[in-house]
């Protein structure tokens, strides 16, 4: 591939959107309106916007900027430098630049992977480095360059990038599809037909020791023992991901109080964001220097009667969930997870035999799930390796 490079200003016309305000009073549900178009109607790792979930009134269409299909969008701010393609018509607001080709020598698929190059996105970090907030205008974007090969070769180019992309696709909804698995597995064997009625049902804290976490603090750095910390960051929904760890200093009570033990669970308080509050997941290596931070609740078996690992997804299913999130009280406005919440929560406790069985049958739908997870994560690195491949200069 020729490796020339050619400024996007002389590629595409560059515009920034534009923003009625206030814009509550140009929204409506008329049919005549124009589609608005927002980062919410986008979705994670997609390429196109398709459709919006609100309109603007007519006057509206004036104060902004109209985009039509097969233009290209980059955001200048949030998630910034993200390019996607659109197949709807409507108007943006000053969050979004639009691309629209002014050559017939551009291919619109081979800009989009172009745009979401690692050479592309360093480009827009040094354009726009030494800004308060990072964000893009139309003069840095049309500054930045691209490699312009033949048309025939563009295509050829996105075409096999669509590929690697439609496979780690697939490998992401294949792990997904799996989780639901296992919810449903869960539903039918302790929800359906009331079955769980005719068991006991407990607080979690007659059942567990509830513990808070160390909070990071300044007073720390003159404590004298530095041990790893799991923070929320690394508490997903049923799993951890212990790629990056922190350290903390701490006294020698906090850590005999916080330290870790094998078959701990770690609930997310979650401070008002919905992606992670009461996300719950177990510690299964054995006790050793690991402690955790006070975003983390720590909820440790102290009865025989319960099982750690279908406590452990009890409380990510949908039922556990609701029992914790309707406990869930605000704090400066924010909803949140405390550990009295979490002691007073209810839990059906069935036979222990019957949860051991359980918890084997989701065994294998587990193991399942985690390969298919490391495969869509060799997916990711192989479309990375191919869209570094085409567009290093």
């Amino acid at each position: 591939m020729s490796r020339r490079g050619t400024c996007l200003g002389e590629i595409f016309g560059i515009e920034r959107g534009g923003s009625p305000r206030p814009i509550q009073h140009y929204l409506t549900d008329d049919l005549d309106g124009a589609p608005w178009i927002m980062i919410g109607d986008t979705k994670a790792g997609g390429k196109y916007i398709d459709c919006t979930k609100s309109r603007i009134t007519r006057d509206g269409i004036r104060k902004s900027r109209e985009v039509f299909p097969g233009e290209l969008l980059l955001s200048n701010s949030m998630s910034f430098g993200r390019p996607y393609i659109l197949r709807t018509y409507g108007c943006i607001h000053d969050g979004w630049l639009v691309l629209k080709p002014k050559r017939d020598d551009i291919d619109i698929d081979y800009a989009y992977h172009a745009l979401g190059s690692v050479q592309t996105m360093a480009q827009f970090q040094k354009q726009a480095a030494g800004a308060t907030v990072k964000n893009l205008n139309k003069e840095i974007v049309a500054s930045v360059q691209i490699p312009l090969p033949p048309l025939e070769e563009q295509r050829r180019t996105a075409a096999i990038l669509d590929k690697a992309s439609a496979i780690r696709s697939c490998g992401e909804k294949a792990a997904r599809n799996v989780a639901d698995i296992k919810a449903s597995l869960f539903d039918e064997a302790f929800i359906a037909h009331g079955r769980h009625g005719h068991w006991e049902q407990l607080a979690l804290g007659e059942l567990c020791d509830v513990q808070g976490g160390l909070q990071v603090t300044s007073a720390r750095s003159a404590m004298p023992i530095r041990v790893p910390y799991l923070r929320v960051a690394n508490v997903l929904r049923g799993r951890l991901d212990l790629a990056e760890i922190k350290e903390i200093k701490c006294s020698q009570p906090e850590l005999d109080r916080t330290r870790l033990q094998s078959k701990d669970l770690l609930v997310v308080e979650g401070h008002g964001n919905p992606n992670e509050i009461g996300r719950v997941a177990m510690w299964t290596e054995q006790p050793g220097e690991m402690v955790h931070q006070n975003h983390l609740i720590r909820v440790r078996s102290k009865a025989s009667s319960l099982v750690p690992e279908f406590l452990c997804f009890y409380l990510n299913s949908r039922i556990g969930r609701r029992h914790l999130l309707k406990r869930a009280h605000t704090t400066s406005g924010l909803n949140t997870i405390s550990t009295s919440v979490v002691k007073s929560a209810p839990i059906i406790v069935p036979p222990v035999d019957e949860q051991r069985s359980f918890c084997e049958k989701i065994k294998n739908i587990a193991q399942l799930e985690a390969s298919l997870r490391v495969g869509a994560a060799l997916h990711t690195q192989l479309s990375r390796s191919l869209l570094n491949e085409f567009f290093d200069k």
